[in-house]
């Protein structure tokens, strides 16, 4: 027999353990899924050329990719990636679903005005009194677009035109002194646009483009039409749930796919918006077991105290090349702007629907109370004024390319059954323009998933808020092609806001080189923008895990296996939950608002602690806890440090530690300081139920 030496045989297991590596690095990009992630977790991001990893000269000291993940890491075993199938049905959460669920109202008004082909109409039929009704515009204003809007003089009905896209009515016996009701209605007028929108100025648009006109519009069928329609607070599991009639028509008629382990990026809809709308991270990632930390591209005062217009968001680039456009939200704050931030200075598209919005909650005016009424009292949502607002863009510009951004925010926001009423309006909407979505690229997608009550404080609940629904179909002259092949493979891949926004980017470029016939066989290499990369394409950055795609660790959607939970009135289980509190507390007197929020305390017997099971020995606890008075409920992760076997140091992992239960009004008087309000218990507010 023959005798190998011991020091012969490492050797040998060594060489072919490189060789393998080595082998598998020019294979597993073929590969589906994350299954060999753990081979080069922790090797530098090969698609990082210099230009895309520059930093913004605005922002503070940035850690890229490159430094975040040094080549020697020091990490004794890669963590790879295991994703978990979701149960839209899963027993744990059956108990909150209710499909017939539906807002609660009386209805005592009916509308009786209508817009049509510029005018007001009065319908009078079964109206007890003569009313006299007048009409005015309602306009983007000037300057400070979204925190401002224009009112046109009132008119008569019989002499007003509608020059406008959004239109007051309101009437009476005499309207100018009695309201009896008031109404708002959209319509598409295609006004004169202007060159000077948003980032370009007549000089900078003039040196691109030899002049200042504005691009020629292109048919749909060369350049194809992109909707992306956002539900906020929308999980995968919830939308299957609640929309079958839209995903039945979505998936049979049209073949859309959805990707099952979309992975949200923030704890709320703001950074998750600005990772979709501009590819860009706003909060810090904390360290965790995956990565050291990743400080933020902007900082909150670059993402909040000045306006947005100058950065590069997708809807800019197809209106540069002569897409008509349309952005629309039924929140006058929305998600950009929330809760105090500056937004767009000038409308960031062609039809913008926040003059709507902000007149709508208009605050100090009994005609906007009026407005209010008339629409309570019909029982009217704020999802039927965005979908047919939509529903009227896709009927204009017949045969001309569209790009549609639409966020609906009230639906599903606050009610984990929100969707289920809405769902037969908006299948039977998009059922009518199956001409226009044949031609369209549509996005179909969610934020995050719900945020607060039952459902959420439960396992599946929690997996569902960090995996918001994303729904992708074609053009019709793709779904034969490999195009839905990559799709499919990529749609089991980990994901993030950050990949759509590259996606859309990626559409953009093609669309203005009259490239989009490219994807009949999608391109073999990573298109990357951003943060991500484009789902449309053969290979995309690799490897997919938490740190390469900048997931909070929170969130993060790659299993976690943790030991028992500790007794809650363990010695441990005070310290660190006690410790999350004065944090807490910290961040509440470093805004020097301590005499406004009543001073926190620990609910202990709520307290749940786990250990999370880590091969290099860290110790790394999920906490949840219950603050008082304000019986708050918060979810995070500490990492704790020990000298003689007693606990010697403890860090927050978790950045902002996320409440799991409504705090409705409790800190309103912090309102300014969004990471305040879910904290603070205002001396002067009564706790609300949560």
């Amino acid at each position: 027999m023959l005798q190998v030496k011991p020091s012969l045989l490492i050797l040998f297991l060594i060489a072919l353990g490189v060789f393998v590596v080595f082998d598998v690095d020019e294979e597993t990009i073929r590969l589906e899924g994350n299954q060999w992630s753990t081979l080069r977790m922790y090797r530098s991001p090969p698609w990082q050329s210099e230009e895309k990893a520059a930093v913004d000269r605005r922002a503070p000291k940035v850690k890229t990719l490159n430094e975040a993940f040094p080549q020697k890491l020091e990490r004794s075993i890669p963590l790879g990636c295991q994703l978990r199938k979701m149960d839209p049905w899963d027993k744990s959460i059956l108990y909150w679903n209710d499909p017939n669920w539906k807002p609660k109202c009386d209805k005592n008004q009916t509308q009786i005005t209508e817009l049509k082909y510029r005018r007001l109409i009065l319908n009078k039929t079964g109206l007890a009194t003569d009313y006299f009704c007048e009409g005015r515009c309602l306009l983007t204003a000037q300057q400070k677009t979204d925190w401002n809007f224009e009112k046109a003089p009132w008119q008569n009905i019989t002499t007003f035109r509608a020059d406008c896209d959004v239109v007051e009515v309101r009437c009476g016996s005499d309207p100018s002194k009695e309201i009896e009701y008031n109404f708002l209605h959209t319509q598409i007028f295609e006004r004169k646009d202007t060159p000077t929108y948003a980032n370009h100025t007549s000089s900078s648009f003039a040196a691109s483009h030899q002049d200042t006109k504005l691009p020629v519009t292109t048919s749909d069928r060369q350049r194809p039409n992109i909707y992306v329609i956002v539900f906020d607070s929308t999980s995968t599991s919830e939308f299957v749930r609640s929309m079958s009639r839209t995903l039945y028509l979505m998936k049979e008629q049209h073949q859309a796919v959805t990707f099952q382990h979309m992975n949200k990026v923030g704890i709320n809809s703001r950074p998750n918006a600005w990772t979709l709308m501009f590819g860009k991270q706003i909060y810090e990632l904390g360290k965790n077991p995956y990565t050291e930390e990743i400080f933020p591209d902007l900082n909150d005062t670059m993402s909040c105290d000045s306006t947005i217009d100058g950065e590069d968001f997708w809807m800019h680039r197809f209106r540069d090349i002569g897409y008509h456009t349309m952005m629309l939200d039924d929140w006058a704050t929305g998600t950009i702007n929330w809760p105090n931030c500056e937004g767009f200075q000038r409308p960031p598209a062609k039809h913008y629907m926040k003059p709507f919005q902000r007149r709508n909650e208009e605050k100090g005016s009994d005609a906007a109370d009026a407005l209010r009424n008339t629409i309570k009292d019909m029982c009217h949502e704020t999802y039927e004024d965005t979908m047919l607002y939509l529903d009227q863009f896709m009927s204009a510009y017949r045969g001309q390319s569209e790009i549609a951004f639409l966020w609906n925010n009230n639906l599903a926001h606050d009610y984990a059954n929100g969707l289920y009423h809405a769902d037969d309006k908006i299948y039977r909407m998009l059922m009518n323009h199956e001409e226009r979505l044949n031609n369209s690229f549509v996005f179909i997608m969610g934020d995050h998933g719900m945020r607060f009550g039952g459902i959420r404080r439960t396992d599946v609940g929690e997996l569902e808020d960090n995996n918001p629904f994303l729904m992708v179909s074609v053009p019709v002259q793709f779904r034969e092609s490999d195009l839905m092949k990559v799709l499919r493979r990529n749609s089991k891949k980990l994901m993030t806001h950050y990949d759509t926004y590259a996606s859309i980017m990626h559409l953009a470029q093609l669309a203005r080189t009259d490239g989009i016939n490219e994807l009949l066989d999608p391109r073999p290499e990573v298109f990357s923008a951003g943060h991500g990369s484009s789902y449309f394409c053969r290979a995309m950055n690799e490897p997919r895990d938490c740190a390469t795609l900048r997931i909070p660790y929170e969130f993060c959607l790659c299993e976690k296996k943790f030991e028992k939970s500790i007794p809650a009135n363990s010695s441990d289980s005070t310290e660190m939950a006690n410790f999350a509190v004065s944090n807490f507390q910290r961040m509440i007197d470093e805004q020097k608002v301590t005499k406004k929020c009543q001073k926190l305390s620990l609910k202990q017997s709520d307290t749940v602690v786990k250990r999370l099971i880590l091969a290099d020995g860290r110790e790394v606890y999920s906490l949840k806890l219950t603050v008082l008075p304000s019986e708050g409920i918060f979810s995070g992760y500490v990492e704790v440090e020990r000298e003689g076997g007693k606990i010697s140091t403890i860090s927050m992992m978790s950045k902002r530690f996320e409440r799991i239960n409504s705090y409705g009004e409790q800190g309103d008087c912090v309102k300014k300081f969004e990471d305040l309000r879910p904290v603070c218990y205002c001396v002067d507010q009564k706790k609300s139920s949560s």
